[in-house]
């Protein structure tokens, strides 16, 4: 599921994020801070790609809430059987549905690379 792959993914920041917002109010109100957590990572995430794009276009900040809330959702579906190869695609299928969102800040980065070294960074002209 969306949940356990983020769950999974990055345990370095995971553990940052959960120490540091999950665990204050995970108690209380676990599906909010589930969604401030990535509310966060996605506020972060646009942040260092408006650095690297000189824009801020908002595709991080998408990416990321949509994927906070398909965890929500998926939060406590535990799949056996059949519907646990179906989940693994199923969030595969959805990662790669959603992965635009998430490469289109790196666009504008690539492009400026690419006038910059039009013949390659490594190639003379």
């Amino acid at each position: 599921s969306p949940a356990d792959f983020w769950q999974r993914w990055n345990q370095p920041v995971n553990l940052l994020l959960w120490t540091l917002v999950f665990r204050r109010w995970g108690r209380r109100a676990p599906l909010g801070a589930l969604l401030v957590t990535f509310l966060i990572s996605g506020l972060f995430h646009e942040y260092t790609a408006a650095i690297a794009s000189l824009h801020l276009r908002g595709y991080q900040l998408a990416f990321f809430l949509l994927h906070g809330l398909a965890a929500a959702l998926t939060w406590r579906w535990r799949p056996q059987g059949a519907a646990r190869a179906a989940g693994h695609v199923g969030t595969v299928a959805f990662g790669l549905a959603t992965s635009p969102l998430f490469f289109a800040s790196l666009v504008p980065v690539f492009a400026d690379l690419v006038a910059f070294y039009p013949h390659g960074p490594l190639l003379p002209p």
